[in-house]
């Protein structure tokens, strides 16, 4: 992440422990074929974890097992700013134009207790407050799940739709299958 100094802050880690999330309410991929998830990042997480405001460049997950990754490795990933601090209902997704695309395609082969990063297309300018990051995995097919290194956040932090056949828009999600607490840990560069 850049300051506006100049300055480079490095790796900005949100979560930790030896907690893992996966099955069907799982955020960013659960054990269905199609899933779209919102997960709220507060200031005070990331300033925690050592960031400030500046640009964003990178993302990165720590998923402990595999599975098949060819059944889910297809993302389109936005990122915001935001003032939300929970989602209040099950259909209080932030909207997409109030988020910036930052990458679509094929992540990176990822590695069991590896990180692996995902490189954005557009640094995003991060302003200092709450953040959202949305995950839309929309891979054909269902084999083997995912699960990933996670952290216990606070209530109705995230937001989360899966299903085998109707693949969610993210322009118009559909009420949402589920609000967690349990989240993904993520780094941010």
């Amino acid at each position: 992440a850049q300051t506006g100094f100049g300055q480079t802050t490095g790796t900005i880690q949100i979560g930790s422990g030896n907690g893992t999330v996966n099955g069907s309410t799982a955020i960013p991929v659960s054990n269905y074929v199609y899933n779209y998830s919102q997960q709220i990042v507060t200031a005070s997480e990331f300033a925690q974890g050592g960031g400030v405001a500046g640009d964003i460049t990178k993302i990165r997950y720590k998923p402990t097992v595999i599975g098949t990754i060819t059944v889910w490795n297809s993302w389109t990933i936005w990122i915001g700013n935001t003032t939300k601090t929970e989602f209040a209902t099950d259909t209080d997704w932030v909207a997409l134009a109030d988020m910036t695309q930052v990458f679509t395609g094929i992540i990176p082969a990822a590695v069991a207790n590896d990180w692996f990063e995902i490189e954005f297309t557009v640094p995003f300018d991060y302003t200092g407050g709450n953040l959202v990051v949305a995950v839309h995995e929309n891979t054909l097919g269902w084999l083997s799940a995912p699960t990933f290194s996670s952290y216990t956040s606070t209530p109705n932090s995230g937001i989360m739709y899966r299903d085998d056949t109707i693949n969610p828009s993210p322009a118009t999600p559909p009420t949402a299958f589920a609000r967690v607490a349990v989240l993904p840990q993520i780094q941010f560069e």
